[in-house]
């Protein structure tokens, strides 16, 4: 499949075989790398990426097929060398069930669409995902919603989960709760879902971990808790771990609270918002809106901001809505 950001390599020559292999070994024996993540992967044949890892020996791969159930499980099988699919792939059916659940909709019976990782064949080779540099993206499809509760999704899930830096940046102290239960659990990428019903209220999933079980409860789905004990909870989800679980981890994880910076002062009664911008940026400017209005004057690019402070290096706006 062609795409114009694309480097167009011939990868049936010898040539070119020969220096990705030199380049590969550079990665892992020069720099250290153990494994790699293949971009655009339907812009040249599967096989590739299967002779290319066989030959490096590398640990873990991972590729991006931007496309659906079907087409990732025959590229999945195309990098097949000897017998082995050498290649990992991003599970983008599940990162899709996801923007149509944890969104406005909450069609939680779509949790059960099929998916890589939960399919019992091939969720060893998911790598499941809320968002990434390229889906996060405004235009593309983020979730704007509901993240806390995605990321403890995929992190109950079979597959292996993949968290967005931005998200863990924006909730950190949460995300690490919720990957401490994972792994007391013993989550991996083949383990059993052993149930998984969505009602109009939520959904249930519970999964076998080396450890004992984990239940996901999201939204206010409700379930029998006998055996089981409340290990993290927050809006729209709560995971609970078997009883035996040991998950005293936990208790080292202290609450993160940001602090603004003193110069980011909000008057009484004012609505505002700051924002962190390069240095060489002369002029800011804020375009907000909603369903019934725009709240920076309506004329593209908005209201102008002002310069407040510097944090971290970067100066600092401010944007104050007038009423």
């Amino acid at each position: 499949e062609g795409w114009g950001g694309a480097r167009d390599l011939d990868h049936s020559g010898e040539n070119v075989q020969k220096n990705v292999n030199a380049y590969l070994d550079f990665l892992l024996n020069d720099l250290g790398y153990e494994g790699f993540r293949y971009d655009f992967v339907k812009g040249y044949a599967a096989k590739y990426v299967g002779q290319y890892n066989k030959t490096a020996g590398v640990k873990y791969s991972v590729g991006e097929c931007w496309d659906g159930i079907g087409t990732i499980k025959n590229w999945i099988n195309g990098t097949k060398q000897d017998g082995i699919i050498r290649s990992a792939a991003f599970d983008f059916p599940m990162k899709y069930i996801i923007n149509d659940v944890f969104s406005v909709g909450r069609n939680w019976s779509k949790l059960n669409d099929a998916a890589l990782c939960t399919d019992a064949s091939y969720s060893r080779y998911a790598v499941t995902f809320v968002d990434n540099h390229d889906t996060g993206r405004f235009g593309e499809a983020p979730l704007y919603a509901n993240i806390e509760a995605a990321n403890a999704f995929i992190l109950s899930l079979p597959g292996t989960p993949c968290v967005w830096l931005s998200h863990w940046k924006a909730f950190k102290t949460a995300i690490k709760r919720q990957i401490i239960v994972r792994k007391a659990v013993g989550i991996h990428n083949q383990s059993t879902i052993t149930e998984k019903s969505a009602s109009s209220n939520g959904y249930v999933l519970t999964v076998e971990g080396k450890n004992g079980k984990l239940m996901l409860l999201l939204g206010s789905a409700t379930a029998s808790t006998t055996g089981y004990k409340l290990a993290v909870e927050g809006t729209l989800y709560k995971m609970y771990v078997s009883e035996s679980v040991d998950i005293s981890a936990l208790n080292g994880i202290q609450e993160e609270v940001f602090t603004s910076p003193d110069f980011c002062k909000v008057n009484s009664g004012e609505v505002c918002a700051f924002f962190e911008a390069p240095n060489s940026w002369s002029i800011v400017k804020c375009w907000a809106w909603d369903a019934s209005s725009n709240y920076t004057g309506g004329a593209w690019p908005g209201a102008s901001c002002t310069k407040v402070g510097r944090n971290n290096g970067k100066f600092v706006w401010k944007w104050t809505y007038n009423g």
